[in-house]
C-alpha cells in the first residue's frame, strides 16, 4: 500500500486537500484608488496558506476592490 491517506479518505487524499479545510477568518485593510477611501473588512474568509483575489465593496463609491492575502511570516 505505498499511498498514505487521511482518516476515512481515499488513498492519497488528506484532510488538508478538502475545500475549506485551511480557511480562517481575518481582518483585512482595503484601499479604493477611485475615491482614495481606506477601510477594514472584518471576518474575511481566506486560505491560511495565502490566496488571490479577496474582494470587498468600497463603502463610499461601491466599486469592488480586490486584494491578495499573504500569510504572516513564520519568523515574525
Amino acid at each position: 500500500m505505498g499511498f498514505g491517506s487521511g482518516f476515512n479518505l481515499p488513498p492519497g487524499c488528506y484532510e488538508r486537500d478538502l475545500p475549506g479545510y485551511n480557511d480562517i477568518e481575518v481582518d483585512m485593510d482595503f484601499y479604493c484608488d477611485d475615491c482614495q477611501e481606506e477601510w477594514t473588512e472584518t471576518d474575511v474568509t481566506v486560505d491560511e496558506r495565502g490566496c488571490d483575489d479577496v474582494e470587498a465593496e468600497c463603502p463610499k463609491c461601491e466599486k469592488v476592490v480586490s486584494r491578495d492575502y499573504d500569510p504572516p511570516s513564520r519568523w515574525d
